[in-house]
């Protein structure tokens, strides 16, 4: 990839990122955790969504629509919910883990 590709990514990547942290502030949201991949992440939020807690996912469009990759994080899923619901959330995350550790 050239050099100048390269640096307009990663530039938009860190003012997207930025934004977003400022958003998700001002929302009151916090970030659960990561997953390496959408699907990974679209099962956690179906579980939190069904538990009453809502979710949001944000994603670098790269890993996503061009080419579902994890090369570089690119594949990387960041899974936000609001700040109030943090330790109910974190609570379904750990019981989703373990059943995954179980059964996978």
């Amino acid at each position: 990839m050239p050099s100048s590709c390269y640096n307009a990514l990663t530039t938009g990547r860190t003012l997207l990122a930025d934004r977003l942290e400022n958003d998700v502030d001002q929302l009151q949201w916090e970030l659960l955790t990561e997953t390496a991949g959408r699907l990974q992440a679209d099962l956690l939020k179906s579980h939190l969504e069904a538990a009453g807690i809502e979710a949001e996912l944000f994603q670098e469009a790269v890993g996503r629509h061009i080419y579902p990759v994890t090369i570089d994080g690119l594949g990387r899923v960041q899974i936000f919910v609001p700040k109030p619901q943090l330790q109910a959330a974190r609570a379904i995350v750990a019981q989703y883990e373990k059943q995954i550790g179980t059964h996978g």
